[in-house]
């Protein structure tokens, strides 16, 4: 398993770009999915179809705000990925704090969808992390 996880984390640590645009990605994906689950399908969620809303607007942002980051900022690929990994930190916290305020009314669907969410950003965030500690420690012994 630890090795999974260093092969995982090596892979984007080579290239931040890419794990940039995971994150972009998967940020639209929560937006679509929680979008069309707060339009359609939000009786079988148990959370309000505002919450749901809320979600997919703040996952939007976070898209949003990645796409002009990076479109801006081509070489503050630590700065970036400190401020993105804390974005998608306070997410991960709103959503559990979701999922404790509707626990009497969530489905098994809503905390199995949120679980493999929250699983995913999470090895995201943790990427993001493990990235800017390589590019830190790259331009340290560079500057030494």
């Amino acid at each position: 398993m630890v090795r999974f996880f260093n092969n995982f984390f090596n892979r984007f640590s080579l290239s931040p770009k890419r794990l940039f645009l995971i994150d972009i990605l998967g940020a639209l994906l929560s937006f679509l999915l929680l979008f069309v689950i707060a339009k359609m399908f939000s009786f079988y969620f148990g959370i309000p179809q505002i919450i749901l809303y809320l979600l997919s607007i703040i996952a939007l942002l976070i898209a949003i705000y990645s796409i002009v980051y990076i479109s801006c900022r081509k070489n503050a690929w630590r700065s970036y990925l400190i401020s993105i990994s804390a974005i998608n930190f306070l997410y991960c916290i709103l959503t559990i704090v979701v999922l404790i305020y509707y626990w009497h009314t969530i489905t098994s669907i809503s905390l199995i969808y949120f679980s493999v969410e929250l699983i995913i950003i999470s090895l995201i965030l943790l990427s993001e992390l493990y990235t800017s500690k390589i590019i830190s420690t790259n331009k340290n012994s560079r500057n030494g």
